[in-house]
């Protein structure tokens, strides 16, 4: 399931939450601190709560498969590794939860 980045003209950065709803992950974007629920598809706490995500065509394939088809994708590399960059999980404690 992939969504896309720009909300209201605003390009945002997301980061998982660490909590479910539904079962389904819930992602913050870094910009707001906006909650949003995968499930829903919309921001459940936040600035854009209650605005819908849009969603985004996506394919189930292999690397290999991938490459036959795009020859010339070169995944994003660290100066310091040959390994995939991926970005940082987000900061403990950021968020409190009432209970």
């Amino acid at each position: 399931m992939f969504f896309a980045r720009e909300i209201q003209g605003q390009v945002l950065t997301f980061g998982v939450f660490g909590k479910l709803i539904m079962n389904a992950v819930v992602m913050y974007d870094h910009q707001t601190d906006t909650l949003w629920s995968q499930f829903l598809a919309t921001a459940v706490d936040g600035p854009f709560a209650g605005t819908k995500m849009e969603h985004l065509s996506s394919q189930l394939t292999t690397w290999g498969a991938w490459l036959e088809q795009h020859p010339n994708t070169k995944p994003p590399l660290s100066s310091r590794t040959t390994r995939s960059v991926m970005p940082p999980p987000p900061s403990a404690g950021r968020w409190t939860v009432a209970r």
